[in-house]
């Protein structure tokens, strides 16, 4: 980019894009310039306690700002394909909260338009970029482990009953294997590759209609396997593992703070601990930062193929079950 200095913009003020806007401020280079939503006066609040530079009571408006390099998507996931597309039709790059989309078939023609407009376009997903991940993959490709067999990831957590509200609203795209079982797709992949083979799922529907606890049981190229549970009406440890023919790597809070990482192998136990600077997603923010500079379309660490195949596994698992494929 001619401008080292990265323009944002945030489409959608809610809890996740305050986090975001607040970490925003910590890393050299990038500004939050614009924030838009469909209620003004939101936007106007959220400008005003993060600093950002314009405000836009409708988001069309926020595209035609020239000065506009790149836009954080903070909103349901049901628009997200929608407000992607509007976003790369205005010629402005992506970064969307996950999940990207709600399948396959609404990510794929995303895919394409952002390469024929040589435009960046990336999933947000945050934990892949805190550092005990990156020591966990170091240990990985330096053998430390062995050879890696088996993953196992729980995101659950019990949410408050409000039948209207994100998570257990089916028009709003609710359920916890969209809003926290992504997480664990994106762990076993990053433990296990990309070589899937085969998947199973099982989901329990709730009062509401979303799935509110689901499992994943996923078979790779070399026969390793991932185990995957994720819930939003039932509380467990949050904890990762990666399991090796000689060892195994343990991320306790892996996606939400992960800040320690240990290796056992034997009789050894080496652990890594950083502290935990909320909100967090200043790791992210700043492999955008040098993604955009670099001139680069896709991210290395996040690329959109997996992305795709992550949208894959949900889509059948979804259809196992009984569950609808796509949004209406």
């Amino acid at each position: 980019m001619a401008n080292p200095n990265i323009q944002w913009g945030i489409l959608g003020p809610g809890n996740i894009a305050a986090n975001f806007a607040r970490s925003l401020k910590n890393v050299s280079g990038c500004t939050l310039r614009a924030v838009a939503s469909s209620q003004y006066l939101r936007a106007h609040g959220f400008a005003n306690e993060h600093g950002a530079e314009k405000v836009y009571g409708a988001y069309r408006e926020m595209l035609d700002d020239p000065e506009l390099d790149i836009v954080y998507i903070a909103t349901p996931h049901c628009f997200h394909a929608e407000q992607i597309r509007m976003c790369l039709e205005a010629g402005k790059h992506v970064l969307c909260e996950k999940p990207i989309t709600t399948s396959a078939a609404e990510l794929e023609p995303l895919m394409t338009f952002a390469a024929g407009r040589n435009l960046f376009l990336m999933e947000g997903m945050w934990s892949r970029f805190f550092p005990s991940w990156h020591v966990a993959k170091e240990w990985i490709q330096a053998g430390k482990i062995g050879e890696p067999r088996m993953a196992e990831a729980s995101f659950c957590f019990r949410a408050p009953w409000k039948p209207e509200g994100r998570l257990l609203n089916p028009d709003l795209a609710g359920g916890a294997l969209w809003d926290v079982g992504i997480y664990t797709l994106a762990f076993s992949t990053f433990a296990l590759g990309t070589d899937l083979k085969d998947s199973r799922a099982f989901m329990h529907r709730g009062e509401t209609g979303v799935d509110e606890e689901s499992a994943l049981l996923l078979r790779f190229g070399k026969g390793e396997t991932a185990t995957l549970t994720c819930s939003i009406r039932t509380e467990t440890p949050h904890i990762a593992r990666i399991h090796g023919t000689e060892g195994s790597i343990q991320l306790p809070a892996p996606f939400r703070k992960a800040d320690r990482v240990t290796l056992h192998t034997g009789n050894a136990v080496e652990e890594s601990y950083y502290p935990y600077h909320p909100p967090g997603f200043q790791f992210e923010i700043a492999h955008v930062r040098e993604c955009l500079r670099q001139g680069k379309t896709e991210s290395p660490e996040v690329p959109l193929a997996e992305s795709l195949l992550w949208q894959r596994v949900i889509d059948r698992a979804r259809e196992e079950n009984g569950f609808a494929t796509t949004m209406p």
